[in-house]
């Protein structure tokens, strides 16, 4: 199935919430959100991920651009 990504996530969540407090810039903390968020179980997809990490507030992004976004900083 098309745009399906299996992501193996070794870290622990731990592991991912102390990186994810070192961070310094937007796109690692945006990254590590996201594979937590997956790791945690609290997202099963990285659309819904994205969903989580980019409510729409009106900001014109749509859903679709965030899930591109998170797939160009995971992969």
């Amino acid at each position: 199935m098309a745009g399906v990504y299996k992501l193996e996530i070794t870290e622990t969540e731990a592991d991912l919430k102390q990186r994810l407090r070192h961070a310094k810039t937007a796109s690692d903390k945006e990254r590590l959100q996201l594979l937590y968020l997956l790791k945690s179980g609290q997202a099963s997809t990285i659309q819904s991920a994205a969903t989580l990490l980019f409510p729409a507030f009106g900001d014109g992004l749509a859903e679709h651009q965030r899930v591109r976004m998170l797939r160009q900083n995971v992969c």
